[in-house]
């Protein structure tokens, strides 16, 4: 359980924290709030192991589509990912309002800077924060990457789309001249993926390929034999153990 700082609370209002214990030896806070910039009530779910370390440096997971953060959770823990880590994850109640450019993406974005990451920092040391999406929530992180380098120290998109007017080198080189740090955007998809997803990711590959960065660093990868459907967990862990590479 946590307390929110005199910031947070002038932010959002909390109405509810259920805390529960899964049974796999994690704990669940489940936060349900208003939102002053989204006008509306949004659910997020906390996930943490239960004897989780407040000396611990940890890599803060921040994800779409968090009515599956249990789901991640289990995953990334047994693929044998090696830091410690917590799952912040944001339920949507409508993903094209949320998370498409052409609705209102960019006021989730600032949702994200001023609302939920002031809630992160119920963890005392944070090494990395890392922002997750798969589909429209993969769209939504590559254009978070675009409009606000600076949120995240890693952008994991899976299976983006729709990417179409977020493919031109411009793009790229402009916010790769915004950066202070390195920052890292790994892209993925499914050999058997929509095949608009697999134009629009070739495309995209293409243009980063072709584009000098110095402080946006990427890896895209193709994994072999999945579809739109079930590529979004091997593809974490896949952003994950690239990201934490030497």
């Amino acid at each position: 359980m946590f307390a929110f700082g005199r910031r947070v609370q002038f932010a959002l209002v909390l109405i509810v924290i259920l805390t529960t214990r899964s049974g796999y030896g994690i704990t669940i806070d489940t936060v349900t709030l208003e939102s002053a910039l989204l006008q509306d009530s949004r659910t997020v779910v906390f996930l943490e192991p239960d004897l989780l370390n407040s000396a611990d440096s940890l890599d803060v997971l921040v994800l779409m589509d968090g009515a599956c953060s249990l789901e991640y959770y289990r995953f990334i823990e047994a693929s044998g990912y090696n830091r410690p880590f917590v799952i912040v994850g944001i339920v949507q109640k409508d993903r094209r309002k949320d998370l498409l450019a052409v609705h209102e993406a960019k006021t989730f974005i600032g949702f994200l800077e001023q609302e939920i990451m002031p809630l992160c920092n119920r963890y005392a040391t944070i090494h990395k924060k890392i922002l997750v999406g798969h589909s429209f929530g993969g769209g939504f992180v590559l254009n978070t990457l675009l409009t606000a380098p600076q949120l995240f120290d890693a952008y994991l998109a899976s299976s983006p789309t729709p990417i179409m007017n977020l493919t031109d080198s411009v793009l790229f080189r402009q916010v790769d001249q915004l950066m202070c740090t390195n920052t890292f955007l790994y892209l993925s998809y499914g050999s058997e993926d929509m095949r608009q997803v697999i134009k629009w990711m070739l495309r995209l590959e293409e243009t980063l390929r072709s584009t000098p960065l110095k402080k946006l660093y990427w890896h895209v990868e193709c994994h072999p034999g999945y579809h739109h459907q079930n590529v979004a967990l091997p593809a974490v862990v896949g952003g994950l153990n690239r990201f934490s590479e030497p």
